[in-house]
């Protein structure tokens, strides 16, 4: 689960590209919430109301498919944008699981478009929704949804939203982390495509070599199980104070990890 806290004070979007509004824009308070995986209940909305916010943005995997946090979103009084992500299909590659929640949802979700918030004053543009980041890939449940978008139309919805939006407001991406991960696969013939790449990754399966395999897994199972063995060690056992360990050795580290959302 993923709970932050933002303020922002944004430059507008002109057809022409960044340009400076004619007036100071307000400083605006956004609450951004995502990775949720079915953990939101009233407790949340109390830090919400708590905190205040002029918005909330939703940014994607509210559960593995279930309507209960879709209905509480919508019941909701704040100014609110969200965009579903790749668990939120549920594994229902038929897409009838994402149309519920999208139907539930309705305006709120803006995925390849626009929803401005005219109270505080923000425009909301959503990325590839119901995807996970990295390389363009559209699930099975996604294309049943939205039918087979291309890397190019995907490009081209988004930036159409993008320049649909009133150019005095300030404007909000949902997905930018998507874009960060792709970059990782660009050029597309990089070590790290094959990781984030689709076809190269079917490519790939076609050559497998056991040879290249085992070590590899291997590596993987060993480090697993050490992973494993310290946390029964910590936690089930007691017989290792990590928190005290790692705060001792590492503060620094300890410090940022410990507050790493705010």
């Amino acid at each position: 689960m993923f709970w932050a806290a933002a303020k922002t004070k944004a430059l507008a979007l002109s057809g022409a590209g960044w340009r400076k509004p004619r007036h100071r824009l307000a400083t605006l308070r956004i609450a951004i919430a995502g990775d949720l995986h079915g953990q939101w209940d009233g407790l949340d909305e109390e830090v919400l109301a708590a905190l205040a916010p002029d918005a909330l943005l939703v940014v994607g995997d509210l559960s593995d498919g279930q309507q209960l946090i879709p209905k509480r979103l919508t019941r909701l009084s704040l100014p609110m944008a969200c965009i579903l992500g790749n668990h939120d299909t549920g594994r229902d590659a038929s897409g009838r699981t994402l149309q519920r929640q999208l139907d539930l949802l309705g305006d709120l979700h803006c995925g390849w478009g626009l929803r401005e918030l005219h109270l505080p004053g923000l425009a909301v543009v959503g990325a590839r929704p119901a995807s996970a980041g990295g390389g363009h890939y559209l699930n099975r449940a996604a294309e049943a949804v939205f039918g087979p978008v291309g890397l190019e139309e995907s490009a081209e919805r988004i930036h159409a939203a993008a320049l649909s939006a009133d150019p005095h407001l300030p404007l909000v991406v949902l997905a930018v982390p998507s874009v960060v991960i792709g970059l990782l696969g660009t050029p597309w013939d990089s070590r790290f495509a094959g990781l984030l790449n689709p076809e190269e990754a079917a490519e790939m399966a076609a050559h497998f070599s056991w040879g290249e395999f085992l070590p590899l897994a291997g590596a993987s199972v060993a480090i697993s199980m050490a992973g494993i063995t310290v946390a029964v060690l910590a936690y089930a056992l007691h017989k290792l104070d990590l928190a005290t360990a790692v705060a001792g050795r590492f503060p620094a580290i300890n410090s940022f990890l410990a507050n790493k959302w705010y």
